[in-house]
């Protein structure tokens, strides 16, 4: 637990879902993004579909251990809540710029 109840933990959800809340804009690849910068965010996108549910998972157990053993800071738990949520938005706006997609 000492990994996922880490605040690096929470940070790398945030991190993996920021693509997923650009999604829309995403979509068509922006005048700026050729090459290299595009294939690094596509990638990151492509990587961040698939472990953005896993990390909204595992920050739901993260949620619960935080909320179940009361020594531990509210500053962590109000941490991981924020991951968590972050996560849950970014895949609805994924799922909505999927399904909205040609």
């Amino acid at each position: 637990m000492r990994v996922l109840g880490s605040p690096q933990f929470a940070m790398l959800t945030l991190g993996m879902s920021l693509p997923l809340l650009f999604s829309f804009q995403l979509r068509t690849s922006p005048d700026f993004l050729q090459g290299l910068p595009f294939i690094m965010v596509w990638t990151w996108s492509g990587v961040s579909a698939i472990t953005v549910p896993v990390f909204a998972g595992l920050e739901i157990v993260a949620c619960v251990f935080h909320r179940r053993h009361g020594n531990q800071s509210e500053a962590a738990l109000l941490f991981h809540a924020t991951a968590l949520v972050v996560a849950i938005v970014a895949e609805i706006v994924f799922l909505s710029a999927r399904r909205s997609g040609a």
